[in-house]
């Protein structure tokens, strides 16, 4: 029981969303989340940890890039995730009448 569970969701994420290392330490709500969900968190708690940090002015540039990056990973996770849905959808509906 070295590792603590969800470890390797953990770091499949961050190797996938191009998520630092430190965030392989972020809680994620529940042990049983989708790659895609968790990928999302990660992103989401990487924006809101720059935005703490800069609470108190304009951010850098760089930092400025940064979050337009992780928006457009976000982008990319949420039209994923709905293709997801609706193929979903459609075999369950699909299904229903075989």
């Amino acid at each position: 029981m070295g590792r603590p569970a969800g470890t390797h969701v953990r770091r499949k994420v961050a190797r996938l969303t191009g998520a630092p290392a430190w965030l392989q330490d972020a809680p994620i709500p529940t042990e049983r989340t989708s790659v895609l969900a968790a990928g999302a968190y990660l992103i989401v708690f990487r924006i809101l940890h720059i935005v703490a940090g800069v609470a108190c002015g304009a951010p850098p540039p760089e930092l400025v890039q940064e979050i337009q990056q992780m928006q457009v990973r976000l982008r990319v996770l949420a039209r994923t995730n709905l293709a997801f849905v609706t193929l979903a959808v459609l075999t369950m509906a699909t299904a229903r009448y075989w």
